[in-house]
């Protein structure tokens, strides 16, 4: 167990202790001081829950009253945390209730390392929701439109917000970080996809008094279109091959990542059957795009870039290379 005490006002003190076994437990204790100088200890246990969704958004952490059998009738008292925004709110119910600390009390009695062991709790088990996600049973927000239209690639974390990020490739001088888009185009077989690698610099002193709650700002550096099935490699945008640099870097991101196109095919696999399943559930019942009248090569082309249709949507359509989108 780790424990963290926190004084709430002159005669009562807050007891939290997290437990490190499975699964977690979050011990509250309430030491009232009495008239007579008495202590009384009630202590009480609460379960950790968090939404089991792969697809939710929401960084909140449920605590849960642990109730004794001869309470089970009860309702549990609970709470919600925001390991985030270091927030606590109590139910209604626990609020109507004598004995309990208030969602304030709970809150002043977690120090900041304790929230940064909460929030490893809640990566933890978002991990293990995307290792055993049932995309059938998921739904998620896609831009539908931009999708079938454009063809353009979506960041695996705009849909699935806590799936572990690949680690960046080893670099004395440089601090990567890792993103990656995939196809989830209904009528595309295509088995590539792309990695993106930005690189974070400190702020320039102009900068710093733009934005003065950013330390870092993170810039592209390269993007990768990944053939997980063939193993082959380019620069997005690019028809040529990686330089000495690039393939040095590609190297140390498969040596930090050593099953990265086994999970790049899983992880493919994954957005494809959500982006299917979420369609069916949120797209409104209309006819498809590529099912309307059929658009000459030289007008305008209807995505409304300004560009012959030739030249924009018509040529995305037959490459198999679709457009990636910026996070």
């Amino acid at each position: 167990m780790r424990h963290w005490r926190a004084k709430i006002g002159r005669v009562s003190t807050i007891h939290v202790a997290l437990s490190t076994e499975a699964p977690p437990r979050l011990v509250i204790s309430n030491l009232n001081g009495q008239s007579l100088g008495e202590a009384v200890d009630q202590r009480r246990q609460f379960a950790l829950e968090i939404c089991p969704s792969a697809t939710c958004h929401c960084r909140d952490i449920t605590l849960v009253e642990v109730l004794n059998a001869a309470d089970e009738a009860a309702e549990p008292a609970m709470y919600v945390l925001n390991f985030v925004e270091r927030l606590v709110q109590a139910s209604s119910t626990t609020m109507s209730r004598s004995g309990y600390p208030s969602a304030e009390a709970i809150a002043a009695a977690i120090p900041e390392h304790a929230w940064h062991e909460l929030g490893g709790v809640f990566f933890a088990a978002k991990a293990m929701a995307f290792a055993a996600i049932d995309t059938s049973n998921e739904c998620a927000e896609f831009p539908f439109d931009e999708v079938e239209r454009r063809g353009i690639l979506v960041p695996i974390c705009s849909v699935i917000p806590f799936a572990p990020r690949f680690l960046p490739p080893a670099d004395d001088s440089r601090d990567f970080g890792v993103s990656e888009q995939y196809c989830v185009r209904p009528r595309c077989d295509c088995t590539e996809s792309i990695i993106e690698l930005s690189v974070s610099r400190p702020l320039e002193a102009t900068e710093a008094k733009t934005s003065p709650t950013m330390r870092l700002r993170a810039e592209p550096y390269v993007d990768f279109y990944v053939d997980w099935q063939n193993n082959t490699w380019r620069i997005a945008g690019q028809n040529r091959q990686l330089t000495a640099t690039e393939m040095d870097l590609r190297d140390r991101l498969v040596a930090a990542n050593p099953n990265l196109l086994s999970e790049l095919r899983r992880r493919h696999e994954v957005m494809r059957n959500l982006y299917r399943a979420s369609a069916n559930q949120l797209r409104p019942i209309s006819a498809p795009f590529l099912a309307g009248p059929r658009i000459s090569r030289n007008e305008p082309c209807p995505c409304g870039s300004g560009k012959k249709y030739k030249r924009c949507c018509l040529a995305k359509a037959t490459d198999r290379s679709p457009t990636p989108a910026r996070e």
